[in-house]
């Protein structure tokens, strides 16, 4: 007669979240219990709440001890709290606090006269410099 009950392998008698188990049958044909490690969760954004990319999801005991290297995004606030949409989203709100008189330029169709902004700073129009460069030529 096969005797059918399972005890817990740890110290921990009652069932609780950490103490989940799965009933499985050894090669030898014995009915043992297998720990169960808790589910992860993907880091989010702290704005959107979108999962953030580049970051593993895994449990905090592993978490601390992979390299930096890995945990993190080689960007502003790379998979520490904010996605890339939203970073974008900040430095688009900090460039119109800058500058918020300057209004936007749009294209050299929309305003022929307008110089590019390379172009400003050494004083010749894109045209300018493209026939320089076919005379050279």
């Amino acid at each position: 007669m096969v005797l059918n009950r399972v005890t817990y392998r740890r110290r921990l008698s009652y069932n609780t979240k950490s103490n989940k188990v799965i009933l499985t049958k050894t090669p030898g044909g014995k009915l043992t219990y297998q720990y169960s490690t808790k589910k992860t969760q993907v880091s989010k954004c702290g704005d959107c709440k979108r999962p953030l990319r580049g970051v593993p999801a895994v449990r905090p005991t592993k978490l601390a001890s992979l390299s930096k290297r890995v945990k993190s995004v080689s960007r502003v606030y790379g998979g520490g709290s904010k996605c890339s949409g939203c970073v974008k989203q900040v430095q688009w709100v900090c460039e119109e606090q800058d500058n918020p008189g300057i209004p936007d330029r749009g294209t050299e169709q929309d305003n022929p006269g307008v110089l590019d902004r390379g172009a400003e700073d050494c004083g010749t129009s894109p045209q300018g410099s493209i026939q320089e460069v076919e005379r050279l030529i």
